[in-house]
């Protein structure tokens, strides 16, 4: 019942996002970052034909190519229309290898444009996988000099170790993450970076330090990080589920969490790492209220895990059950890079139902 509760209520938030950015593009005369926050709400309600004819319409020349979350939204549409056309086989084999190339282009001038925007790299990245084999893409940007191009490859080789991890494929998987370490030691140590692409370097490499279950020196690096800012609500939440799961210090973690959720109460993520935490400290109706209320806001697959595990020690099967179907089903639509949860997901599954088929 909570899950159609909360498809209703995402559905109506998105509607009024909607009527208030096309009220803020008018009032703002067509700012770039309302027109850009109009195309990302058409292409979060699966419009990507009406987001295309928003571009070509409503954003004028000067911003067209410059503004990279102009130029993001844009190619997220044209994914959208490729992955739709080649599902549904509405399109030509010409026709997707045209809007594919599109595609492509599109994310790589949002890349070069991206700046300090730190948020345009990760996005970058996520629409390449999910456009592009893995295999290829890492290909065809090693080698590069330019930083954007650098910064990205150390992104995409940790997406494979996890799709390698999935599959036991551990010492290539532990392969492509050294050779990430190795090129995020290098951006910190050798390169000079503006200071939020340098604090973003050095969390994707505390990030990596933890695939390689050397959380110690993951630790260290965010330390480092908060120093600098010491309010980052990122790195805090990286430290408090580190501290948690990796190493069983969820009363060291709840010190962090309950640091950053001062700022972003509201922030669904942090509400996930929330209930994890009270989770591994035994508190599980708080954990269970924690990540229906991350739900609630944004569902995620691994939110909805982690609701699994819950009930699953409150020995509620049936709920976990429905929840861990709610994470297959999300993974489903966005898997690339994330096999290994998916193959976690399933492994739960099973454990899940042979508890009902005793009951």
């Amino acid at each position: 019942m909570w899950l159609k509760r909360r498809d209703k209520s995402i559905k109506k938030r998105i509607a009024t996002a909607l009527k208030y950015a096309l009220e803020a593009k008018t009032k703002s005369d067509n700012a770039p970052s309302s027109l850009a926050v109009v195309m990302k709400i058409l292409n979060t309600r699966g419009e990507y034909d009406k987001c295309v004819a928003f571009y070509k319409t409503e954003v004028p020349s000067p911003h067209k190519y410059e503004y990279p979350r102009i130029l993001i939204a844009l190619a997220n549409a044209e994914q959208g229309r490729w992955r739709r056309g080649k599902s549904l086989g509405s399109m030509s084999k010409k026709a997707l290898d045209i809007l594919q190339r599109r595609t492509i282009t599109l994310y790589y001038q949002a890349l070069a444009k991206a700046g300090d925007d730190t948020k345009i790299y990760e996005k970058v990245g996520i629409g390449l996988v999910r456009v592009q084999e893995l295999d290829e893409l890492i290909k065809s940007i090693e080698g590069a000099e330019d930083i954007p191009r650098r910064i990205l490859l150390p992104f995409l080789l940790r997406r494979r170790a996890r799709q390698r991890m999935a599959n036991d494929q551990v010492s290539e998987a532990n392969a492509d993450l050294e050779r990430a370490v190795s090129l995020l030691e290098s951006l910190v140590s050798q390169v000079e970076l503006s200071t939020p692409l340098k604090l973003m370097v050095q969390r994707r490499l505390g990030g990596t330090y933890t695939m390689l279950k050397m959380e110690e020196k993951a630790l260290e690096l965010y330390n480092q990080v908060v120093q600098v800012r010491p309010n980052d609500v990122v790195t805090l939440n990286n430290m408090a589920y580190i501290l948690a799961d990796k190493l069983n210090r969820p009363d060291d973690a709840l010190k962090y969490i309950e640091r950053v959720m001062r700022y972003r109460s509201q922030d669904h993520n942090l509400m996930d790492t929330y209930g994890f935490v009270l989770l591994k400290k035994g508190k599980i109706n708080r954990a269970i209220e924690e990540f229906e209320k991350s739900m609630s806001i944004q569902p995620t697959s691994i939110a909805s895990y982690h609701l699994a595990l819950t009930l699953k020690k409150a020995e509620d099967y049936q709920g976990a059950l429905k929840a861990l179907r709610e994470a297959k089903k999300l993974l489903e639509k966005n898997l690339g890079g994330r096999e290994e949860e998916m193959a976690m997901v399933k492994d739960l599954i099973e454990e899940v139902e042979k508890k009902l088929e005793k009951e």
